[in-house]
């Protein structure tokens, strides 16, 4: 269901790419956090998710992807600014 390109049988009429649920857990365990889905036949799905209370820094593999990015960010946006 988290992995990437992922469609349920039932989905396939449904438009996406199946990436959705895979990037929203990699935000979410970059931050320390955790996700799963529950489910019940006939009263849908629920996607639960926790995140650390505390202010210290989360370090993991996933943390520094975001960082790099807004780094690359403001560097294109101050050159295409000049």
């Amino acid at each position: 269901l988290f992995e990437r390109f992922y469609r349920a049988a039932n989905g396939r009429n449904v438009r996406g790419y199946g990436l959705g649920l895979a990037i929203t857990r990699e935000i979410v365990r970059s931050h320390g956090g955790d996700i799963w889905a529950t489910s019940e036949r006939g009263r849908g799905t629920s996607f639960v998710f926790t995140l650390p209370a505390g202010g210290g820094a989360v370090t993991t593999s996933g943390a520094a992807r975001p960082a790099r990015l807004a780094r690359q960010a403001g560097a294109q946006s101050s050159t295409s600014a000049s």
